[in-house]
């Protein structure tokens, strides 16, 4: 499993401060997203800066979906939700 470099976590870390000005249900903290975040790009590598400039749409889509599908027992995401920014 891949570590997050610096670059990676100070990206994550923008995510995380955009992500907290969506509208949530759950009032997710900076440190839930973090982890999150962290946890699926060390298994399943993210395109970060893609992530971090995507349309509201797309970025929605994958923030929100993380928090819905990650399991946080198993570290896994679930449900066949696959993130639209993965590194190619």
């Amino acid at each position: 499993m891949p570590n997050c470099s610096r670059e990676d976590m100070r990206t994550i870390g923008e995510i995380a401060d955009r992500a907290l000005q969506l509208p949530w249900a759950d009032l997710p903290t900076k440190l839930d997203i973090l982890m999150d975040l962290t946890t699926v790009h060390e298994k399943t590598p993210l395109d970060l800066h893609r992530l971090a400039t995507a349309d509201l749409a797309n970025f929605s889509h994958d923030i929100g979906g993380i928090r819905r599908h990650l399991n946080r027992e198993t570290m896994e995401l679930e449900d066949n939700f696959t993130p639209r920014f993965l590194q190619r």
